[in-house]
């Protein structure tokens, strides 16, 4: 004889539910599998022809797609969704948030892109500072702020920026000073800061630097006085002012005007 079948209420079978796939989660991951499995599910979108926003949404950085403050960066959420690039897991690899001129802040929660590996803001002028959670993104390769003119300064946590080998600079007429913290950047082979009229020196800590090899310093006609570079062996200093040939003639030694 057939025992009856006994039905669970709601809530009971919303809960078995819920452990069953929370078991088999923790299965996958105590395997190892959890990465092979994404893996493989965005490979698979792509041969089908998914969009890129469709891997993102795969991974733990889907929030982004979704997120109203990052949203507004670009006007709306199917636009962000075209400036996004992923890795073969879905994770966010790269943000382009070039031409962006309407933009005021650029959300703190950009931390959480722990897969970061670009970050272009281009053109952004309307940015007048960056949020400090910058400094998390330790995959963070490129950072590029080229005429970002409302900028007056730069936060002190990019100097924890270990993987960081090119920050761009250039036309960002509105900085006075960098943070001394940039010595941090133990990565860094490419400094521009082409057309940065407001700085009048730079951190002593740059002569940390050592795997500086270039330093472009176009048109810096406000700089008088610069640290002592002279133990960077790499270092190549491009479009020197011709009021600080002094400094390079002797060696990249501290030197200063008057």
């Amino acid at each position: 004889m057939c025992r009856p079948l006994r039905l669970l209420p709601c809530r009971d079978a919303q809960h078995e539910i819920y452990a069953i796939v929370r078991n088999a989660m923790e299965i996958i991951e105590s395997c190892g599998l959890e990465r092979e499995l994404r893996r493989e599910a965005v490979r698979k979108l792509r041969a089908d022809g998914g969009f890129e926003a469709d891997a993102i949404a795969l991974s733990e950085d889907g929030w982004l797609l979704t997120d109203a403050a990052w949203a507004r960066c670009f006007g709306d959420a199917m636009k962000l969704a075209t400036k996004v690039k992923a890795d073969e897991e879905g994770r966010v690899v790269m943000v382009d948030l070039y031409g962006c001129t309407d933009m005021k802040e650029l959300p703190a929660s950009v931390g959480r892109l722990q897969a970061l590996e670009v970050l272009n803001l281009y053109q952004c002028s309307g940015l007048t500072s960056l949020p400090g959670e910058l400094g998390g993104l330790q995959a963070l390769k490129e950072l590029h702020l080229n005429e970002c003119t409302g900028l007056t300064s730069l936060p002190a946590e990019l100097g924890r920026l270990q993987a960081l080998e090119e920050l761009n600079l250039n036309y960002c007429s509105g900085l006075t000073s960098l943070p001394e913290e940039l010595g941090g950047l133990k990565a860094l082979k490419t400094l521009n800061l082409r057309v940065c009229a407001g700085l009048k020196s730079l951190p002593a800590e740059l002569g940390r630097l050592q795997e500086l090899k270039e330093l472009n310093l176009f048109s810096c006609s406000g700089l008088t006085s610069l640290p002592d570079l002279s133990s960077l062996e790499k270092l190549k200093v491009e479009d020197l002012p011709a009021n600080l040939k002094a400094w390079e003639e002797g060696g990249l030694k501290a030197f200063a005007l008057g």
